[in-house]
C-alpha cells in the first residue's frame, strides 16, 4: 500500500506501508517518561529555513514553524511504528509529512507547505485554501488530526496516555466539587491539550489565577453522596502537566475585535501554586505565535521559536531573521509554548561511591570496560555507555551475618567535590567494624 503528497514543491515522494504483523498498539506504549526522554534527546540546535507564503497561509506557516522546533517531535514523526502507518494507507499521513517537511527545513532555505496547504479540508472540514484562518484554531485541528492517525482503533480513555500527541501536550485538570451540606468531594479527572486563558489580569500569573480559582456552583448542585440539592465549591488544579505546555491568550470572541492588552509573561514560569502534590510544574519558553491586526480573518500571523543554546529568531514565511529575548517578552503573545524543565530544588543528586584514598588500588591497575545498554526506540536501536562506579562492600565475616548501622561519624560535604564518610556497623555477633566511604557528589543543573 502507498500513500503520497509533495512535501516541498519540488517532487512527489511516496510512502511505502510495510505490512505489521501486529496490529495493536501495546497499552502504554506510549508514555509520559518516554515523551519526556526524546524530548531532552532532540534539542533544536540550528535555526530552520523559512516557509512560502501559499496564499493567506500565513497562520499555517506559524504553526508549522512552532511545531518543528518542538524538541523530540521531528524524532517521533521520523520513527513511526509501521503500525500507524498502516492506519494511514489510502490517505495522506500527516505526522509521517511533518518530518518530511522539517528535513526540507534543514536543508533548504525555504520550503512549501503544499501537502498541507492543499489537503486543509482533511484537517479541518471548516477551512479551506486561500482563505486565512485562526492560527489556534488550525493548531489543535491539525494535532487532532496526528492523535487520530496515531490512535489504535479502540475506545478512547479519557485519562490514559494512548498515543505520542497525548504524551506531548497532554495534561490531566482535575475538579474537586465540595458540597455546601455535607461537605463531600466529587472529584472528575479531564485531559488537555492546550489552556486558554481569559485577558484578566496583565500578566500570565495573573491570569492562572483568575483561571484557576475557586468558585461557587449555583443551587442546582445535586450532591452525589446526601443527594440534596444546594450549592457547592469547585476548585481545579493539575493533576498531571503535559510535557509541551500550549497556552493561548483570549484575545478574540465572535462578537468584538482582538483584545490588545499586553500580559506580562515570562522565559520560565512556575505553576506551583496550581499543581496537586509531586506533580512536575517548571516550565521554560520555545515559541510564541504573534499576530497583527484587529481581527483573527484578517491581519498577519508570525512565530518567535528558540534554538538549544538560546537564540531566538523571528519567522515571517519565508523571511528569518535572529531576533532578541527582550523583543519576545515586549510582545503580545497569541499562542504560547513552554517546555517541562527540572526546577533548582528537583536537580538530581548524583553520588559515585569509592574505596577510601588510603585503600584504593594502584594506579596502574587496569580499568574495567564500560558496559553497553541497548535500547530500542521502535525500529532503531541506539547504544549508549554506561559508566560504572565501584560501589564499596560492607566486609564479611566467617558467619556471613547481616549488618546493623550504629552511628554516623562527622563527614565535611561541598557543593561539588569529595565527601569522606565514616560509617560504623555491627555485625550480627555483636562485632563493631568501622568502615570509610569516599563519596564524589555533583549537584546537575538542567
Amino acid at each position: 500500500m502507498k500513500c503520497s503528497s509533495p512535501t516541498d514543491g519540488e517532487s512527489e515522494e511516496w510512502l511505502e506501508i510495510r505490512t505489521s504483523t501486529n496490529k495493536d498498539i501495546p497499552e502504554h506504549y506510549f508514555s509520559k517518561e518516554w515523551a519526556s526522554r526524546l524530548i531532552e534527546e532532540n534539542p533544536i540546535e540550528e535555526p530552520f529555513g523559512g516557509l512560502h507564503n501559499l496564499g493567506n497561509s500565513c497562520f499555517l506557516n506559524s504553526v508549522l514553524q512552532c511545531l518543528a522546533y518542538t524538541p523530540g517531535l521531528e524524532k517521533l514523526s521520523n520513527s513511526l511504528p509501521n503500525v500507524i502507518l498502516e492506519n494511514c494507507s489510502g490517505k495522506s499521513c500527516f505526522l509521517y509529512h511533518f518530518g518530511q517537511l522539517c528535513k526540507a527545513l534543514r536543508r533548504l532555505p525555504i520550503a512549501a507547505p503544499h501537502i498541507f496547504f492543499a489537503n486543509m479540508r482533511q484537517i479541518s472540514s471548516d477551512m479551506e485554501c486561500g482563505v486565512q484562518q485562526d492560527a489556534h484554531e488550525y493548531l489543535f485541528a491539525l494535532l487532532n488530526h496526528f492523535d487520530d492517525e496515531c490512535r489504535a482503533p479502540k475506545e478512547n480513555k479519557a485519562a490514559t496516555y494512548d498515543t505520542p500527541v497525548d504524551s506531548f501536550f497532554g495534561g490531566l485538570f482535575r475538579e474537586t466539587k465540595i458540597c455546601a451540606r455535607c461537605g463531600h468531594n466529587d472529584q472528575t479527572t479531564s485531559k488537555f491539550y492546550d489552556i486558554t486563558l481569559p485577558l484578566d489580569a496583565d500578566t500570565l500569573d495573573g491570569c492562572f489565577e483568575s483561571f484557576m480559582k475557586p468558585r461557587n456552583v449555583g443551587s442546582n448542585y445535586i450532591c452525589e453522596h446526601c443527594k440534596q440539592a444546594g450549592t457547592c465549591s469547585t476548585r481545579t488544579k493539575f493533576a498531571d502537566t503535559p510535557n509541551i505546555l500550549i497556552i493561548t491568550m483570549m484575545r478574540f470572541t465572535a462578537t468584538v475585535n482582538k483584545d490588545e492588552r499586553q500580559v506580562d509573561f515570562g522565559l520560565n514560569i512556575d505553576l506551583k501554586e496550581f499543581v496537586e502534590d509531586g506533580v512536575e510544574h517548571f516550565y521554560e519558553l520555545f515559541a510564541v505565535i504573534n499576530h497583527s491586526g484587529h481581527q483573527v480573518n484578517r491581519g498577519h500571523f508570525t512565530c518567535f521559536v528558540k534554538c538549544n543554546g538560546g537564540s531566538w529568531y523571528n519567522c515571517d514565511d519565508t523571511k528569518i531573521t535572529k531576533d532578541t529575548a527582550q523583543n519576545v517578552l515586549d510582545s503580545k503573545p497569541y499562542v504560547l509554548f513552554y517546555k517541562r524543565v527540572h526546577g533548582p530544588e528537583s536537580a538530581p543528586i548524583m553520588v559515585t561511591f569509592g574505596i577510601a584514598p588510603t585503600e584504593k588500588k594502584k594506579k596502574d591497575a587496569p580499568p574495567k570496560p564500560a558496559k553497553t545498554r541497548r535500547r530500542v526506540l521502535y525500529d532503531e536501536e541506539e547504544e549508549e555507555q554506561v559508566e560504572t562506579s565501584k560501589v564499596p562492600q560492607l566486609p564479611k565475616t566467617q558467619n556471613e551475618g547481616f549488618f546493623s548501622e550504629v552511628s554516623d561519624g562527622e563527614n565535611d560535604l561541598i557543593e561539588d567535590g569529595e565527601m569522606v564518610v565514616e560509617k560504623t556497623f555491627k555485625n550480627t555477633d555483636d562485632r563493631l567494624i568501622t568502615m570509610h566511604l569516599v563519596c564524589t557528589v555533583t549537584k546537575k543543573r538542567l
